[in-house]
């Protein structure tokens, strides 16, 4: 019998199209495991749900719940009819005890995970600094002689010059920017709520 056979015979359930698997918010503490269909984890926002992504056949979500009883962070709805595994967390802690294969799995898994949020939060945190340049810039314009904008920037934003300079010679700002002989001797604010809306 194949897995996902015996999957669905010990833990399976189904989920009807729009049916929530679980809240953000809730306590529950089991792991899912998409055996069929497809699920998609939704977060709140001031926007109304955020789709975070979309989990198919042969993919697991619920397992910090499951491994730390913490609160769901997202929601999980399904997408289309779906037939999913639903493993309570102690039987789900006693297989990564009993099973070295599937620890390796999970744990390769979760650094997966942890590499695209580590990236994401990065990207997040360039675009913020960008911003909060750019916000300085607003009132300043290019630069007077002798002021260093971009040391000012650097003061402010707490990186140093060198960083505040790549950050700003990025390709993204070349239609607002223009960096010369180290310092900003042209600032396109005219073109800054098309840059936003871009971007």
């Amino acid at each position: 019998m194949r897995i996902e056979e015996r999957l669905i015979r010990r833990f399976g359930r189904m989920y009807r199209k729009g049916s929530y698997v679980f809240r953000e918010g809730e306590a529950s503490k089991e792991i899912f495991y998409v055996v069929s269909g497809s699920v998609k984890m939704l977060k709140e926002s001031g926007r109304g749900d955020e789709e975070l992504k979309t989990m198919g056949p042969g993919e697991y979500f619920g397992e910090m719940a499951a491994l730390i009883s913490a609160p769901r962070t997202a929601s999980a709805q399904a997408v289309e009819d779906s037939n999913i595994a639903v493993v309570d967390g102690e039987t789900f802690r006693n297989l990564l005890r009993e099973s070295g294969e599937v620890a390796v799995l999970m744990l390769r898994e979760l650094a997966l995970r942890l590499k695209n949020t580590t990236d994401v939060l990065e990207h997040t945190t360039r675009d913020k600094l960008r911003l909060q340049a750019l916000v300085y810039l607003i009132p300043s314009g290019p630069a007077e002689p002798g002021r260093d904008l971009l040391e000012e920037l650097a003061r402010i934003l707490k990186k140093p010059k060198d960083e505040v300079m790549d950050l700003l010679e990025d390709p993204e700002l070349e239609s607002l920017l223009t960096i010369r002989d180290g310092g900003i001797v042209e600032f396109r604010e005219d073109r800054l709520r098309e840059w936003l809306e871009r971007h």
